[in-house]
């Protein structure tokens, strides 16, 4: 049971090696880049998952992508859709603030409200930072993709595992 956890765990990990290496080298050949930027970047790219590497390219991509219909943390039916979701949520305004959609507005006063709308978001300069110096944009779309469908997958009425909405 043990092997299993650790190799669970130890996959995704190996998976971000590529791409931490591509950020320390970045780092080594832009001397531009201040000592606390550096240190964040890869303080930062060590925490993520390697989900969070593939939503950072799938929105630094989004044009690639139909992400029409998705409202982060809404609709969730799967618990893997509930995982990406909170993978979502954990970069978004109230987390890292690596990414996130502009604020919408009320029609009749003009009033701000949270937009959670997976189309409308951006990366935010740290957001953009890690999808260029980590060179996440060269993750493969069918990867992407399968996390699209969890976003969006409905429960299977007739499983009758349980859901995180019911």
């Amino acid at each position: 049971m043990e092997a299993v956890l650790i190799a669970a765990q130890r996959e995704p990990q190996e998976r971000k090696l590529e791409y931490l290496g591509c950020l320390l080298a970045q780092i080594a050949y832009h001397d531009e880049i201040p000592l606390e930027t550096a240190v964040w970047m890869i303080n930062t790219a060590e925490r993520l998952t390697w989900t969070q590497y593939s939503l950072i390219s799938m929105i630094g991509r989004k044009e690639e992508f139909d992400l029409g219909g998705i409202e982060v943390g809404q609709g969730i039916n799967s618990w893997k859709g509930w995982a990406v979701h909170e993978e979502l949520r954990a970069m978004g305004p109230f987390g890292l603030s690596i990414m996130g959609a502009p604020a919408k507005k009320t029609p009749r006063l003009g009033l701000g409200l949270f937009n959670m709308d997976l189309a409308d978001f951006e990366l935010g300069n740290g957001g953009q930072l890690l999808f260029n110096f980590l060179g996440v944009g060269d993750i493969p779309v069918d990867e992407i993709e399968e996390l699209i469908e969890a976003l969006r997958k409905e429960a299977q009425e007739d499983s009758g595992e349980q859901t995180p909405s019911g």
